[in-house]
């Protein structure tokens, strides 16, 4: 979804709230996805994981080593 709210998708938006709504995902994370960087609802590792999705979505994709290092602190 930030991926989707990065690019202005609002079809993306609105069928990624459904989705995650339908599949537990907590509303108030949900309802402020567009400013995950200051959102206090996130954690460390969903900051890491989102900021991954919104760098594999860019054209050209924009994943930097020190992200794919801070992911593999977690998995």
């Amino acid at each position: 979804m930030a991926a989707a709210a990065t690019i202005g998708c609002e079809w993306c938006l609105d069928y990624g709230y459904w989705e995650s709504h339908n599949r537990g995902v907590p509303v108030a994370g949900l309802k402020q996805i567009a400013r995950w960087r200051e959102a206090e609802v996130y954690s460390e590792l969903e900051r890491a994981v989102i900021g991954f999705a919104e760098a594999m979505s860019a054209t050209p994709p924009s994943v930097s080593d020190r992200q794919v290092d801070e992911l593999r602190q977690w998995f």
